[in-house]
């Protein structure tokens, strides 16, 4: 198949960059602070027992990504549906069976001896599930995509479409959850109403994307070379850029993650504001879609590098001035709104640059690593969910609790708010010094792979 951006047939650069619309409303309802929040106040498990049980489930999360996945994804590419085509089954129905199981009415009604079980097995079905179809995703970008600025305009245009649905889900989040559950709280009701209808449109976003991948010409050999338990990891321990983009990226994650862990947490017992908590629901997500416009008008000029290199200074910076300077959640959420439009920058980047990766390994060493790399792309968010974890673990030890308002004291809100900014700014602070200090792939040496590439695939072609 053809890959140049203006042979791409229309249908089917829409099925790619829609295909991630419905995981994205899916991992919106429990990678941040609703999780907890839902295990807390409706299941009626205390914040110490909340944090070791993600720990938990997180850690068997990321051990299953890096040491399974390349293999589950060897595997799905041999099956009789073809090339990635098996996961864009698999993935929704696992996710909503593992989605019940973790935050819904069920959960807060089975009996306390099988409820920890019971969030264990959703939350690691939930991954495991949409794990492969990011990987599937990633992959495709680099083998379906050979030209580097259509692949970043193309994760551009995917990210764009994702916070376009946040953005208009998330303004309507919470009053929806009221509306069915009838009290102004997090509540069982409405939030199996939203674990259901999420899903739903998982599974619809998966339609198209699984009919037309039926029609790419993707080579047999192109999923990434040899794969085996071990190959991603190995990967890490002899490649120096995966390695140093694979840290730079979890740290810079895990800021994210940990801010995740306590937004909720903050607009409604630090600054007491649910009101502002809705809008910002869906405001900040409208602040990335600004972003992913903004990248997408200049993408011919704008590098990776710089623009990651950017993506984790500013989040830095603005986590620090909402901890000094915003005393009322208006002005917090001005500041944290600027820190994810570069995360909205931070995320069209990334694939790029793990693209890179595979380019210049395939000059240098003739080996394709495409299976490998991409799993520790989807790796690197697992990680960071699980370094980000440990901020409930820290809202646990300073004493909060949601459903107890003596631990709701000034001094123990004051430390609250210092979590969630300290250790966001200090994780993005790592990230940028871990890929200035290792990551090491000049751009003009990059050209220079690329133009030997095209002509080692000209001429094999051509053989």
């Amino acid at each position: 198949m053809e890959t140049k951006a203006n042979t791409i047939p229309t249908s089917d650069r829409i099925a790619y960059v829609t295909a991630r619309v419905g995981f994205t409303l899916i991992i919106s309802l429990y990678s941040g602070s609703y999780l907890s929040l839902f295990l807390n106040v409706i299941c009626g498990l205390p914040m110490p027992t909340i944090a070791s049980v993600l720990a938990i489930a997180k850690l068997i999360d990321l051990a299953e990504v890096l040491m399974f996945q390349p293999v589950l994804f060897s595997w799905a590419a041999k099956g009789k549906w073809g090339r990635y085509r098996t996961w864009f089954v698999v993935s929704p129905i696992g996710c909503l069976f593992g989605h019940v199981l973790l935050q819904t009415a069920l959960t807060a009604a089975v009996p306390n001896s099988v409820k920890i079980p019971f969030v264990i097995i959703g939350y690691v079905t939930v991954n495991a599930t949409l794990n492969i179809q990011s990987t599937a995703m990633n992959s495709m970008n680099a083998i379906w995509i050979k030209d580097p600025v259509d692949r970043f305009r193309t994760q551009t245009q995917g990210n764009l479409m994702n916070n376009l649905a946040s953005t208009l889900f998330g303004f309507a989040m919470l009053p929806i959850m009221y509306a069915i559950g009838g009290v102004e709280s997090i509540n069982a009701k409405g939030m199996t109403f939203l674990v259901i209808l999420y899903n739903v449109f998982n599974i619809i976003a998966c339609i198209p994307v699984f009919r037309f991948t039926k029609r790419l010409d993707l080579d047999s050999g192109a999923g990434g070379g040899k794969t085996n338990v071990f190959s991603a990891i190995k990967l890490l321990f002899t490649n120096r850029n995966a390695a140093g983009l694979f840290m730079s990226a979890a740290l810079a994650n895990s800021g994210q993650s940990s801010w995740a862990q306590a937004f909720a947490f903050i607009f409604l017992y630090y600054y007491k504001r649910p009101d502002v908590l809705s809008v910002y629901n869906g405001f900040q997500r409208g602040i990335m879609m600004l972003a992913n416009m903004l990248t997408l008008a200049i993408v011919k000029r704008l590098k990776p590098k710089v623009a990651f290199t950017a993506s984790l200074i500013m989040p830095c910076i603005n986590y620090l001035f909402v901890y000094f300077f915003a005393n009322d959640a208006v002005t917090a959420v001005v500041f944290v709104c600027i820190a994810y439009m570069f995360t909205g920058v931070y995320q069209s980047t990334l694939t790029p640059l793990y693209g890179d990766i595979v380019d210049y390994t395939r000059w240098k060493t003739g080996e394709s690593i495409i299976a490998n790399i991409f799993t520790i792309q989807q790796a690197t968010p697992k990680a960071s969910s699980y370094i980000g974890n440990f901020m409930v673990t820290a809202i646990a030890a300073i004493g909060f609790a949601a459903n107890n308002p003596e631990t709701h004291t000034p001094e123990i809100l004051a430390r609250l708010k210092a979590l969630a900014c300290f250790i966001p700014a200090g994780l993005y602070a790592c990230g940028l010094l871990t890929f200035f200090t290792v990551f090491n792939i000049p751009a003009k040496v990059m050209e220079q792979a690329r133009a030997e590439l095209a002509e080692r695939d000209k001429a094999a072609q051509t053989s």
